[in-house]
């Protein structure tokens, strides 16, 4: 059975952040506990969990200077969570600390875009599946009240962790992790994500991310009803796609000049096999997309253990934890809480402003 919470938050970034910590205090601290012991090896108490809880605190000032609210949301989370605040830096670094490919497979995601052109309804959809060490269970699915100018917005995420793929009243994302040689200290992406997810339009959010100190690289969808894109990221350069009809992405570069920056190989396990099995899928639809077709695809078998729906298999350590589809000018979101094909997708809805399909 696959665990997953429902958490509200309101108010500012601290209030924010002491209701998230307060509501999940033992999910925190457990989970911290795993991260560090399952994805790193390191013994609670030794020099080494020593040594990554200053690395941590190395991007503290970056953070606070390039967003007081988010960092008083974390700190918020710590404090609620009676935990230090270099333990919520780590778990807000993950991708940063932990995809290390001399580990060995770690988080995979697939995602989809369907243009407005493809759809049922002439909306924009896009989806993916979350795929990430079963450790890292439970998901949450945090639900942001509208304060402080900032849209009403549902993010999926894990606890103590800001960011993730999700929809606010305007627009929507989804992230892919990818693996550049160009990573630096800087803003960790679970918060670039967050922040994206508080802008109004598509281009803010593009410039939001394009525009800040990244601290390594995504792939992310942004989308709101009838405009998506794909936006490939490293720590220091970007490439951005228009998508008028399918798109599929996975956890390689597929813009050229970032593939030079990417790390050599297939540092994600099966990432490939993945995307082409994906932009098969796209190719072989006889008819225009809808939620249960879309659905339909993330829930593919083929090529397992290395499939689109992953499940826990030998050394490979991902699953699909939550398979998320929005669409944004329609205000739904529909997740499933675990592995597509063994769960039922809830729907959620906000109301959407200035991008509704007429």
């Amino acid at each position: 059975m696959h665990r997953h919470i429902m958490c509200r938050l309101s108010g500012d970034g601290r209030e924010r952040g002491l209701s998230h910590g307060r509501q999940l205090s033992s999910e925190i601290a457990s989970l911290y506990q795993r991260y560090i012991s399952h994805g790193h090896g390191i013994v609670p108490g030794s020099t080494e969990e020593a040594d990554l809880l200053r690395r941590a605190e190395g991007y503290w000032p970056g953070i606070r200077q390039w967003n007081e609210d988010l960092a008083q949301e974390l700190v918020g989370i710590a404090e609620g969570a009676d935990l230090e605040l270099a333990k919520v830096l780590v778990l807000n670094c993950y991708d940063e600390f932990g995809l290390d490919p001399a580990d060995g497979p770690s988080g995979h995601c697939t995602g989809v875009i369907l243009g407005s052109e493809v759809t049922k309804s002439g909306a924009v959809l896009i989806g993916q599946n979350w795929d990430i060490p079963r450790w890292y269970e439970p998901c949450v699915l945090f639900h942001i009240a509208e304060a402080a100018g900032q849209p009403e917005a549902f993010i999926l995420s894990h606890p103590g962790i800001v960011g993730g793929p999700g929809m606010n009243q305007h627009i929507a994302l989804c992230w892919m992790t990818v693996l550049p040689t160009d990573s630096s200290v800087g803003i960790p992406g679970s918060l670039l994500t967050r922040n994206a997810l508080s802008m109004t339009t598509v281009d803010d959010a593009l410039g939001a991310i394009v525009e800040t100190n990244r601290a390594t690289g995504q792939n992310l969808f942004l989308a709101d009803g009838r405009r998506a894109v794909n936006l490939e990221t490293t720590g220091d350069v970007h490439n951005l796609t228009e998508v008028a009809t399918t798109w599929a992405h996975t956890n390689h570069y597929k813009a050229s000049e970032l593939q030079a920056l990417e790390v050599p190989g297939e540092p994600i396990w099966s990432s490939k096999s993945r995307m082409t099995r994906m932009e098969a899928l796209l190719a072989e639809a006889r008819a225009a997309f809808d939620a249960d077709r879309v659905f339909e695809m993330l829930r593919d078998h083929d090529g397992f253990p290395g499939s689109i729906c992953e499940h826990q298999e030998g050394d490979n350590e991902a699953e699909t934890l939550a398979s998320i589809l929005m669409a944004p000018g329609e205000g739904r979101l529909l997740v499933s809480f675990g592995p597509p094909c063994a769960t039922e997708p809830v729907e959620m809805t906000l109301q959407p402003i200035g991008s509704s399909v007429i």
